[in-house]
This record gives structure tokens, C-alpha cells and sequence, in this order.
């Protein structure tokens, strides 16, 4: 834009990182949702628009269902594309295979539920859906775009995946769900990332420090 860069601060979004603490036990979680037992959980936590990519998402369910059986998906958001995604899932014959739930309330408690979460937009800001899932200790596996490289380090705190493709996404998914040492350790990770670098109270400070420098 030609405008010195000087003149920029950059304040990133922050969460309260001890809130993403589950307070309701796995079991009566995925009861209550009417999820099945014993199966691994592939998550994705976005509003049902066009730009969050939820026919990616229905594909690379699709994708990982040809190479095993114990997976489901649980899909968090609502959105004026509810429909469309809900007729892309049946014509997919994944309808059994998939839940959706729109509630925010219980977010720690459906994050604990999950073995893997997935961003696989086609466009970001700096997403706090990203944030919440290494908040709450769970591997994150997103699209290289947007923000979403200055959140995660592919490889250290989370997967990176540059080609938009179901096969792309669901290779790294499926070697998360197959590791669980190194889906544990990106977990990990993100989780000190997030408490160290993104955690409210140090945005909280990166505004306060901006509103002293504007007021000398």
C-alpha cells in the first residue's frame, strides 16, 4: 500500500487459554451428541461459508474413509451453507459417518473430544479456531494460507498443507491418527506456543502498550 511500516503495530487475537479445559467426561460428551464409540474424531470448528471450504472438508472425509473405518466427523459451526454441505455429506453416502453441531457453548468440551482438528479454508485472517484447537492440546492440520503460517510451524506445532487437495489433507490427518506420540507432540507444542505467545492477557498488554505510546 506504499505506507511506512512504522506507522504499524501488530496486536495478534489472544484467548483465555485455561478456559479450554473440558469440564464433562469423553463419554457423556460423545453421548450426548449422539457420536459413536471407539471412533477416532476428525473435527472442524468454522462458520458454514463459502470461504471456510466445507466440500474440501466433506472430500477429505471421503478420502480417508477409502483407507480405514474408525473415523468420524464432527463438523462445529452454523451458517447460511448448512443445507448445501448437509446435501453434499448424504449425496456422499457419509451421513452416518458425520455430526454436526452448532452450539458454542461447550466448545472445551467438543475440542476434547477430538483426535485431530482441521482448518481447510481457502482464505484467513489470523483464526482464532486455530488458536482454541492448540488452546485445547489437539494436533492441528490447516491450509498454508492467510494467517494460518504465523500461528503454526509446520512440522513443530501443527501441519501445514499447501496443496488443496482431499489426498493432501487426509495423508497428514491419517499419520496423526496413526502416531499418536507425534500427534501428542504437536499438541504439545501448540499448546506452549499459544500460553506464551497468544494468550489473552498478552494481547491485552500489546493494546495497552499501544495506548500509552499514543498518549505520550
Amino acid at each position: 500500500e506504499g505506507v511506512d511500516p512504522a506507522l504499524f503495530r501488530i496486536s495478534p487475537n489472544g484467548v483465555a487459554v485455561d478456559t479450554f479445559k473440558p469440564q464433562a467426561d469423553p463419554a457423556h460428551i460423545r453421548t450426548r451428541y449422539g457420536i459413536p464409540p471407539r471412533k477416532r474424531i476428525v473435527g472442524i470448528v468454522a462458520n458454514f461459508s463459502p470461504v471456510k471450504d466445507y466440500p474440501l472438508f466433506v472430500n477429505i472425509a471421503g478420502e480417508l474413509l477409502k483407507q480405514r473405518d474408525d473415523v468420524h466427523f464432527l463438523a462445529v459451526g452454523s451458517g447460511h451453507e448448512v443445507k448445501r454441505v448437509c446435501k453434499l455429506v448424504k449425496r456422499a453416502g457419509l451421513d452416518k459417518k458425520f455430526t454436526r453441531v452448532a452450539t458454542l457453548s461447550e466448545i472445551a468440551d467438543i475440542y476434547s473430544i477430538m483426535d485431530v482438528t482441521v482448518l481447510c479454508s481457502k482464505t484467513e485472517g489470523f483464526p482464532n479456531a486455530v488458536i482454541e484447537a492448540m488452546a485445547a492440546r489437539k494436533p492441528v492440520v490447516a491450509a498454508h494460507v492467510g494467517g494460518i503460517p504465523e500461528i503454526i510451524t509446520d512440522g513443530e506445532t501443527g501441519r501445514l498443507i499447501g496443496e488443496r487437495t482431499p489426498q493432501s489433507f487426509a495423508e497428514a490427518i491419517g499419520a496423526l491418527l496413526d502416531d499418536e506420540g507425534e500427534a501428542h507432540r504437536l499438541a504439545a507444542n501448540a499448546h506452549a506456543y499459544v500460553r506464551e505467545h497468544l494468550s489473552v492477557e498478552r494481547m491485552a498488554d500489546a493494546y495497552r502498550k499501544l495506548y500509552s505510546e499514543l498518549l505520550i
